[in-house]
């Protein structure tokens, strides 16, 4: 066991990286903050060149240093666990029957208590914040699925024509669920409609238990399906020795079903949704710098499965994107899910907004031009030494390392100067914004800015 711990001690620093974002060490990380969030006090790059160009390299020599130590760090680890293995091997032929059972009964317990853990870590992860015309008129934000539970009351109980409560029903579902979710509730649907539809006097067909775990995991479990049955005729009802079951109204015409379902198929477009951005603008004084955004330490030192873990649940958020808006997002691999960006201009004002670090920094550009009516392709943002980003740049703000938050310059170019920059009236307008807004299923205080 000796042997063991003096190989995972081998090559580690006190306290340990842990996960890193854009292959940085800690140290890089902090310097990377600094990069990022104040050595540019002038327009668009630092009062001191020498500064910068040793900030470049220390950067570069942070990036090296990092590259090698997850090498080496890598090769300690098959050494490590080539040699637990043997030594695990060795101690399960010396066990007992009765010490082996309790031993797989404890890994077991272990194996529970680590998927707790991941879950508890997904939830201190701020999400991607959302808003849709539907609700409120767009004055509340939450995460996709708190907005669309919230929509689901919203269809429900509006003074809508009942063919315009299909259609967003419909919209809906095509909205907030994956293509594979949707298929198999469709399939189900159509199943339940065509057994009513060949069989109208018979009442088992009209009737499905809500508890049959083939309802709840194909059309419970779909946001807007149930909604749909609801619309169409059918009712919650309670049935002795049955319990809840939903079931088709006596008074509904079996005739009509076919088509009603086939709104379902081909719903139209997707509902309109955003992402909310939070924005704020302030001026800072002279030669002042921008603070950083304190970031939680354990952000930094997510486990394998938990990164894992958080991967998987970005793909299944990537592929729904494609659905609402025809866009690919490209996976990123970092733990967190939203990025602060701040724009410096030079008149020493600030504008800050919330993207999704899957966004792409077009994105961004749209988003500056549109707020403060300028043409997205009149100006470039770039960083006080590196990257400069125009309106076809195609990175995601995760790939350019923006995470998870950066600080840009805003620069116009030579032909487009007539237009002025924001003044002290884009902080009332963005602060009365603020307060108009109403949030679910979140603390917008957790955002930190």
């Amino acid at each position: 066991m000796n042997l063991i711990k003096k190989i995972k001690n081998l090559g580690k620093k006190e306290g340990g990286s842990g996960h890193q974002l854009g292959g940085q060490s800690s140290q890089g990380q902090n310097q990377s903050q600094g990069y990022h969030l104040g050595e540019a006090n002038n327009r668009h790059v630092p009062s001191d060149a020498k500064d910068a160009a040793k900030l470049a390299a220390e950067r570069r020599l942070a990036a090296e240093q990092e590259k090698k130590a997850q090498k080496d760090a890598l090769r300690l680890e098959r050494q490590m666990k080539v040699e637990e293995e043997r030594l695990l091997q060795q101690k399960l032929g010396e066990m007992s029957i009765q010490e082996r059972k309790e031993y797989d009964k404890k890994l077991q317990e272990e194996k529970g208590n680590s998927n707790v853990e991941v879950q508890n870590i997904k939830k201190k992860l701020n999400p991607v914040l959302y808003t849709s015309p539907f609700l409120a008129e767009g004055l509340i934000a939450g995460p996709a699925n708190e907005v669309f539970q919230q929509l689901v009351d919203v269809i429900k109980e509006s003074n809508f024509e009942l063919d315009k409560k299909l259609e967003l029903a419909a919209r809906l579902f095509h909205t907030a669920n994956s293509s594979e979710v949707q298929g198999k509730a469709r399939d189900l649907i159509t199943k339940m409609v065509g057994n009513i539809c060949a069989n109208p006097e018979e009442k088992k067909y009209r009737e499905v238990k809500r508890q049959n775990r083939n309802y709840v995991e194909n059309v419970l479990s779909a946001i807007g399906a149930e909604l749909f049955l609801l619309l169409v005729g059918f009712e919650i009802a309670e049935v002795p020795e049955k319990g809840q079951v939903i079931r088709l109204a006596e008074e509904i015409d079996v005739n009509f079903l076919p088509g009603q379902l086939e709104i379902l198929n081909n719903p139209g477009n997707p509902l309109e949704l955003s992402v909310y951005r939070h924005s704020k603008v302030y001026f800072l004084a002279d030669n002042a710098k921008v603070e950083p955004i304190q970031v939680p330490d354990w952000t930094f030192k997510l486990s394998g499965a938990e990164v894992a873990a958080l991967q998987k649940e970005r793909e299944k958020e990537a592929e729904w994107w494609m659905t609402v808006c025809s866009k690919r997002r490209r996976t990123i691999s970092t733990p967190f899910k939203v990025s602060v960006i701040r724009v410096r201009f030079p008149n020493s004002a600030i504008l800050e907004a919330m993207f999704a670090v899957d966004e792409s920094i077009s994105d961004v550009i749209n988003y500056i031009g549109t707020l403060l009516d300028y043409p997205p392709e009149s100006f470039i943002l770039n960083e006080a030494v590196g990257n400069k980003f125009d309106l076809n740049s195609s990175e995601s703000i995760g790939e350019a390392k923006l995470v998870p938050y950066a600080l840009l310059h805003f620069k116009f170019l030579e032909d487009n100067k007539k237009y002025p920059f924001p003044d002290k009236n884009y902080v009332k307008i963005c602060d009365e914004a603020r307060k108009r807004m109403n949030f679910i299923g979140v603390d917008i205080a957790d955002y930190k800015f």
